[in-house]
């Protein structure tokens, strides 16, 4: 894997960061890479998992990408030892830091969801599971108000009625947030970082676009595309390309010794800010009671 940047893993600690790839699978289309892993699912299913491209090129790194895929490498457990996949919040982290890492491919993050359960009678049992299952966690999803939900809290399940070859259920509500900069109603089409939930910021002189979801109610992709905008309307999730990246981390060894130094240093610096600002905040308490 090349090396693309760090990625804080704790405040004192950082990881490498870069694309997924495994010399040993190089040549091979991401389906035919893991026979073993993938039997257990029906050649139909697999057929439904990506449209277009997806392989892992001649040095071995993956180009493609899409929501299945990237739910079935964490699910199978299909990377290389010490590496793991990015969630929005470690693309977030990393992109605010070093964004030119990752232009001209494209990352994807999530799903964004519109859709009521009411309104997905009719629309098909990936979009209807959904819909309940993020109102059920107490959300009401609109394209007004979208509804982003993490890959990393996505588990697939194979389903023959699906147009994808799987269904999702959502395993954790901390991977849900609510995103309206996607929203149709934001006029703000700019953003330079992303929020601490891997939402764009939006703002008037931003560096890259922000691409909001359809005004019909639904389900779509959510992801970093290759020019670095943060878009929401994907509607194919089983699309792939060859400029789609896989981002992994890998992690770095740390010595005992310095790592407990470290972070000794940073309860230290946390201890003395809470103590100087309690003092400030009691003088400037003092002087409004007096």
């Amino acid at each position: 894997m090349e090396i693309l940047g760090t990625v804080p893993r704790l405040p004192v600690q950082e990881d490498d960061f870069g694309f997924y790839t495994d010399e040993s699978k190089a040549g091979k289309t991401f389906t035919e890479a893991f026979p073993k892993e993938f039997e257990k699912y029906s050649s139909k299913t697999l057929e439904r998992v990506i449209s277009g491209e997806c392989r892992f090129n001649s040095k071995g790194e993956l180009e493609g990408s899409n929501i299945p895929v990237l739910n079935l490498i964490r699910t199978e457990n299909l990377l290389p030892e010490n590496q793991f996949l990015f969630t929005p919040l470690h693309f977030a982290a990393a992109f605010n830091k070093n964004s030119k890492a990752f232009k001209g491919k494209y990352q994807d993050q999530g799903l964004a969801i519109t859709i009521s359960p009411d309104q997905a009678r009719d629309s098909s049992i990936l979009v209807r599971t959904l819909a309940k299952q993020v109102k059920d966690f107490g959300y009401d999803a609109s394209p007004q108000k979208p509804i982003f939900v993490y890959h990393s809290v996505l588990n697939p399940r194979a389903n023959q009625s699906s147009p994808y070859g799987f269904i999702f259920n959502i395993d954790d509500k901390k991977g849900i947030v609510e995103a309206e900069a996607f929203g149709i109603d934001n006029t703000i089409k700019r953003f330079t970082e992303y929020d601490k939930n891997s939402v764009p910021i939006p703002k008037e002189d931003g560096d890259y676009t922000i691409y909001s979801v359809s005004k019909n109610p639904g389900v779509s992709g959510v992801y970093s595309s290759s020019d670095q905008s943060a878009d929401a309307g994907n509607d194919d999730l089983a699309g792939s390309s060859s400029i789609g990246r896989v981002v992994v981390g890998t992690i770095v060894p740390q010595d005992l010794a310095e790592f407990e130094k470290s972070i000794l240093q940073e309860e230290e610096r946390r201890e003395r800010w809470v103590r100087d600002k309690g003092k400030d905040l009691g003088t400037r308490l003092a002087k409004l009671i007096n």
